[in-house]
């Protein structure tokens, strides 16, 4: 039935001209066989704040699958390949606390994981029709690709872009970040900026104020060194009668 519900959502969305990705067979069976053990293994030291009930009632979300970023930065949209990362939030109670991943290899294996990360819950149970994920493993980062806008969608990534961007900006940004270093360019006044251009402004700093310092020390308006000037004594002669000198110090 849910592999039906698969093939019917594709096709609404090939109409509407948005291109679908479902969840593999095999990726589907994997959460349903092997999710909840897997789990279990890594919930207690990847949430160690949970007590041993809140633990064993961990609730596991609809899983979704996430779009690799292409290496060339091409627009994710026109991609025809099938996905191979997957994602599921996980709640405890009400509250979205992480996720529930799983990586396909070519050959059929496959690898899951379990990240404490409450944002990226919180953007997986908000998903909409229409939205496509998108993975960039090699920053261990998801975005949400919604309309014509990209948004974080992981504490990671967030770290990279502070808020929604275009798609065009956010492959140029992509792009630059492979090429040149981490610098995320935004929307017109958005850019922000990790730690190399912090260490730059830092940087800047220092160099401003030891310019500062070097040009007082030889300013002419600058404190002057002062000589101490040393009294001269003269010693003083003193004659008595009869000729006999006697010195003051006598």
């Amino acid at each position: 039935m849910r592999h039906l519900v698969a093939v019917l959502l594709a096709g609404l969305f090939l109409l509407i001209g948005v291109q679908a990705y479902a969840v593999t067979s095999t990726a589907s069976d994997w959460y349903e066989t092997d999710g909840e053990a897997t789990l279990q293994s890594f919930a207690g030291s990847t949430f160690p704040d949970l007590t041993a009930e809140q633990l064993d009632n961990l609730d596991i979300g609809d899983p979704v699958a996430a779009v690799m970023v292409p290496e060339n930065s091409a627009d994710p949209r026109n991609t025809d390949a099938t996905p191979e990362y997957f994602a599921a939030p996980v709640s405890s109670g009400d509250t979205p606390i992480g996720a529930l991943t799983y990586h396909e290899s070519d050959d059929g294996s496959g690898e899951g994981s379990v990240v404490a990360d409450d944002y990226l819950a919180t953007r997986l149970t908000t998903i909409a029709e229409g939205d496509m994920l998108l993975i960039d493993p090699d920053y261990d980062t998801y975005f949400i690709i919604r309309g014509d806008d990209v948004i974080p969608a992981n504490t990671e990534a967030l770290e990279y872009l502070a808020g929604a961007t275009s798609v065009d900006s956010f492959l140029e940004w992509r792009q630059s970040l492979a090429d040149e270093g981490p610098i995320v360019g935004g929307d017109e006044g958005g850019r922000n900026y990790r730690a190399v251009a912090f260490a730059g402004v830092v940087l800047a700093v220092v160099l401003a104020l030891t310019l500062i310092f070097t040009w007082l020390r030889h300013s002419p308006h600058g404190p002057q060194h002062t000589e101490v000037l040393h009294d001269h004594v003269r010693r003083v002669r003193i004659y008595r009668r009869g000729g006999n000198r006697v010195n003051a110090d006598d």
